[in-house]
Order: C-alpha cells, then sequence, then structure tokens
C-alpha cells in the first residue's frame, strides 16, 4: 500500500519521531497511519447483515513504533496518559470498557484467540481524527497494523484487521460496532459491505475526482441506544420467519405477511424493517451508479436516504436542529448529495470540492466551527512505513 498520506506530512511526522526519541530513548523502526471514516449509506444496517457503503477520510492515527522484548504494549500520546499492559494477559477488564486501553487489548486479544504470536511495542502517537469521524475504527485498525508489521509479518488479511477491530469495540470496549466501520479504516478509499450468501464481501468503488466530504454534528447523539434498539426490532421480525438475520427474509413475504406480523411484532419493529431493505436497495444502486462513474444518480440516493431518515424522527420542527441542517443543506448543494445518518444528529454530505469550502462555511456559521468538518476521502487505509 502506498506511504502517501505518511510522506506528505513532513512536519508532523518529524514531530512524531523527536517525540518518539525523546520518550523512549530510541529510535523507531516504523510509521504508521489509520485514517477516519465516514458512513455514506446503510449507517446501521451491517449490524444484521445488511449493504454499506462507507468511505475512510483524510484525517488519521499517526504512530511511530517500535518492537520490544519484554512482552509490554505501551501508547504514548502528548494528549493522553500513558496506556501500558502485558502481551501475555489480554482478557478483557470490566474497568476498562469505555476506555482507549481496552480497543488496544482488545484487538490483541482477538488475535491471541486466533492463535498469532502477539507481540509487544512501544508506540508514540498523534491523531486528528474529529468528531463523527469514528476514532474507536482507527485505533483498532492502527494496532492491528502495528501487530502485522512488527510480529506477523504482514500476515494479516483485510478481514482479520476490521474483524479483530470490530471485536475490540463491541466485547471490550462495550459500545455497539460494525463491521463496516473498522473496513473503511482498513482498507481505504469507498467501499461497498455486502453479505450474500452470508459471506462478507467488500467491494472496492471508484472515487470521484474533486470531490470531498462534509461531516455536520448539528446534535450531539449518543448512537448505542439506537442501535441496541433498532438491533432487537430487526430480529424480532427475522424471528417471525424462523430466521436470525433480517437479510435471509425476502422482502417480498413482509408485504405478503403484514397483517398477521402486525399482530406478533410492534409497528415501529415493521417501519425499521421496511427502513432496512429499502436502505440496502438503495446502497446497492448508489454502488452501481458510481461503478458506472453516474454521479447523478449517486447524489439521488444519498438524497433519498436521508430524506428517509429524516422522516424516521419523532422529534418537533421547531426543537430539531437536525431538521435545520438538512432543509439548508438541501438549498446550498447543488452539485452532491447528503445525507442523515440513522440514530444520529450527524449529515455527511458529497459534493465537489468547489462547493464544499462554501457548504462548510455556511454550516460552521450556523453550528459552529468546532461541530463542521471538511476531509478529503483517502484511498489508502491503514498503512506502514519502514524507516
Amino acid at each position: 500500500m502506498s506511504a502517501y498520506w505518511i510522506d506528505k506530512e513532513e512536519e508532523r511526522r518529524e514531530d512524531l519521531l523527536a517525540s518518539f526519541r525523546s520518550e523512549y530513548g530510541i529510535s523507531p523502526t516504523h510509521l504508521i497511519s489509520a485514517p477516519g471514516r465516514a458512513e455514506l449509506l446503510g449507517a446501521y444496517s451491517h449490524f444484521d447483515r445488511g449493504g454499506t457503503l462507507t468511505c475512510a477520510l483524510s484525517c488519521d492515527v499517526l504512530c511511530a513504533v517500535a518492537k520490544r522484548q519484554d512482552g509490554m504494549a505501551e501508547f504514548r500520546s502528548g494528549e493522553t496518559l500513558p496506556v501500558r499492559f502485558s502481551v501475555h494477559d489480554l482478557e478483557s477488564r470490566e474497568r476498562e470498557k469505555g476506555k482507549t486501553v481496552a480497543l488496544f487489548r482488545g484487538v490483541l486479544g482477538f488475535l491471541k484467540k486466533r492463535g498469532y504470536p502477539v507481540g509487544g511495542f512501544s508506540a508514540y502517537s498523534q491523531s486528528n481524527v474529529f468528531s463523527a469521524a469514528g476514532a474507536g475504527a482507527a485505533a483498532g485498525a492502527l494496532t492491528a497494523c502495528i501487530e502485522d508489521t512488527l510480529c506477523l509479518g504482514g500476515k494479516l488479511s483485510s478481514e482479520e484487521k476490521a474483524r479483530a477491530g470490530e471485536y475490540a469495540q463491541n466485547v471490550y470496549f462495550g459500545s455497539a460496532g460494525g463491521i463496516a466501520e473498522q473496513a473503511a479504516s482498513v482498507v481505504g478509499g469507498i467501499l461497498r459491505l455486502s453479505f450474500e450468501g452470508g459471506e462478507l464481501s467488500a467491494k472496492r468503488l471508484p472515487v470521484p475526482k474533486d470531490h470531498s466530504v462534509v461531516l455536520v454534528c448539528a446534535e450531539e447523539t449518543d448512537r448505542a441506544p439506537f442501535f441496541e434498539k433498532t438491533g432487537k426490532q430487526l430480529k424480532e421480525v427475522a424471528a417471525f420467519y424462523g430466521k436470525k438475520h433480517l437479510q435471509d427474509v425476502p422482502f417480498g413475504l413482509l408485504l405478503e405477511d403484514l397483517n398477521l406480523l402486525r399482530r406478533k411484532v410492534s409497528d415501529g419493529a415493521i417501519v425499521r424493517a421496511f427502513d432496512y431493505f429499502e436502505e440496502n436497495e438503495r446502497t446497492r444502486r448508489a454502488a452501481d451508479a458510481l461503478s458506472a462513474g453516474d454521479l447523478g444518480r449517486f447524489f439521488a440516493c444519498l438524497n433519498e436516504s436521508g430524506q428517509s431518515a429524516l422522516a424516521l424522527r419523532t422529534q418537533s420542527l421547531k426543537d430539531d436542529p437536525v431538521f435545520v441542517c438538512m432543509k439548508q443543506s438541501g438549498h446550498l448543494i447543488k452539485n452532491g448529495g447528503f445525507n442523515l445518518l440513522r440514530g444520529t444528529g450527524t449529515v455527511v454530505a458529497f459534493l465537489r470540492s468547489d462547493e464544499a469550502q462554501s457548504y462548510f462555511r455556511a454550516m460552521a456559521r450556523l453550528f459552529g466551527r468546532e461541530r463542521v468538518f471538511l476531509s478529503e476521502i483517502r484511498r489508502s487505509g491503514a498503512v506502514s512505513l519502514k524507516l
């Protein structure tokens, strides 16, 4: 993989190398970069094996590393307290739930369970991954890349790295996290993830030239309750058909059995099931449009998904900043599309770069500079550079 994203930031890189030498008294052997990510479509459906369109962003965690022989893994940063643990003690800990150390330990724990000979290392990192861009996914991808580079000789597949991050986030960190979030940070570019036949499939899609992504955090939202409730609703509908996943139920059966289904599950669960199937189809159409270079159709899918998500919100029009953001986006964006990420107060816009700056400034005036983020799409995922 190209190390372009490491090479292009010379000043940041040199500062990081100097910090590593100052902290550890030795020189690092590698630099490793793992990007943030954004979901464009299907922001929750991959939790029940639905389709997702996701992309890597140009923000990242950049880390200087060196292998060590004492069996310890140590992360340091100028921004947080040091994290240090033994690679021989990788069981999850209740007191570490919600803390970054859980992500680091969890990735190594997953790899050890898979039979890989994990090893210790020293690391010094610096992050510019912004709010809503998946700091947890970047941390998981970073840790898997460190182990693969220093200890495993590049043996890990992209899926194994992504599964390690997903496992760490779900089991060790204690939050809902899907494979799509991890895959974007591991692989990079724009990905369509699907589960045809029950197996994970990741297809890289063309990245349109001269386009950018803007994330607008119109409202701070904890996604965990939404994911938990939605997961239960989808499983309720699937269980009606004797299935574990709704992906295994033909959409036509839902239409045929609606009267009987309403006697067994809530209307809310049925509406969420409709949204699941519709979002899967939109994701497929959006991926086909990108593959064909038809940006008009791609933008239409984003807008359609956003309007569908907006319709599912229950808050009052006069109280909800997300409605304001969506309505304003509709007037500002002429050469792009925008979507509301389900279960969040975040709007993601995919638009031509010459419009992105003006859209960014307008949203920053509306919601504050600290809530609006402009990014390129990064074509590479987690990468290492030997020094």
